[in-house]
């Protein structure tokens, strides 16, 4: 083998063997995947906190059960619980009470499949694949869809789906957004 290092995409590799240089790259695409993967996995399970959180506040009826300043204390004291988190603030609670009230009529009714029945089964893949999207997309798309369709889950399904498909950035959705697509 030889020890002369040769300079590939920008990194030396030390091993100049062909089939070593292959997996190399094999292995270091491997690896983007795998962080893109986590960082997915990461971002369903952080909304679907904020969306159980959300439903935990409208099922408590907690701004009215303790009073006006509920969500600065909430936010206070999941603070003071948790240091390292950045996501408590009384503004992003709101908008995770309104992440539930925008999705709740299409994921909380969700037919329950007894039978199979065709007409059951399509509906519960609708549901699923719903879920699937709106769980998919990062939260800084989702607050955008808050301030513009609240009182509108069918456009901002549109939206979301519509962000699945293309990939789009916050930037392009705010841009279709703009141009009322």
């Amino acid at each position: 083998m030889n020890k002369h290092k040769e300079e590939i995409m920008g990194t030396s590799i030390t091993i100049l063997d062909k089939e070593y240089k292959n997996w190399i790259k094999t292995l270091s695409s491997r690896y983007r995947k795998s962080q893109i993967k986590a960082a997915l996995k990461v971002n369903d399970e952080m909304l679907h906190f904020y969306y159980d959180l959300g439903k935990d506040i409208v099922s408590m009826k907690a701004e009215s059960k303790w009073g006006s300043s509920f969500m600065k204390n909430l936010s206070s004291d999941l603070k003071e619980e948790n240091p390292e988190a950045t996501c408590f603030s009384p503004t992003n609670l709101l908008y995770m009470k309104n992440f539930y009230l925008l999705y709740q009529s299409y994921l909380e009714n969700a037919p329950q499949v007894e039978e199979k029945r065709e007409d059951t089964a399509i509906t519960q893949q609708l549901v699923e694949q719903i879920a699937a999207d709106i769980f998919s997309i990062p939260w800084g798309h989702h607050t955008i869809l808050i301030d513009k369709f609240k009182k509108e889950p069918k456009k901002a399904l549109f939206f979301v789906h519509q962000t699945v498909e293309n990939g789009w950035s916050r930037d392009t959705l705010l841009n279709f957004i703009g141009t009322d697509l």
